[in-house]
């Protein structure tokens, strides 16, 4: 089963400590970007871990009027960002969701994160947050439009922070 993974990063405001985004993209087991196609599949490999969802519920007209909604286990959680300077996409960090306070400074941690399947309009205005998002038309944070590192934001790109769902 396969969800088509359409919206936006999460972006969590910490007030004067900065702000979090939890990508379109999960990590993989050694902390890396994960697969470009993991957002898609997580959805459905949640539920299906946590019995929210049945294998029997794979048709598209069972998908859209399903509700879901499941705590993450740790390996599921996105892959978390933060910028040293918002305005310049080439100071992104990776954050460790088991250490934020490295990031943020003490006294903040990740209690949890869940997902949810809900038929509410997707969110919208990332690009609020990231005024340079737009700019990228696609491309890697670092303006190049052939990727592959080191540098994480030569890693990164725009549809990790926002995607039409392949539409």
């Amino acid at each position: 089963m396969t969800i088509v993974a359409k919206g936006e990063a999460v972006v969590i405001d910490l007030g004067a400590r900065g702000l979090l985004f939890a990508l379109l993209v999960g990590q993989d087991e050694k902390g890396r970007v994960g697969s470009p196609d993991a957002a898609g599949y997580l959805p459905a490999k949640v539920f299906l871990r946590t019995g929210a969802l049945r294998e029997s519920d794979e048709t598209q007209a069972d998908l859209e009027t399903l509700r879901a909604y499941a705590d993450l286990a740790p390996a599921e959680i996105p892959f978390l960002v933060r910028f040293r300077d918002i305005d310049d996409p080439r100071s992104v960090e990776k954050v460790d969701p088991n250490d934020l306070a490295a990031s943020f400074g003490p006294g903040v941690r990740l209690l949890g994160a869940s997902i949810e399947m809900t038929g509410d309009p997707v969110t919208t205005g990332i690009e609020k947050q990231l005024g340079w998002l737009a700019a990228l038309k696609g491309g890697y944070l670092d303006g190049q439009f052939t990727g592959g590192g080191p540098a994480l934001s030569n890693i990164l790109h725009g549809g990790n922070f926002k995607s039409s769902g392949g539409q």
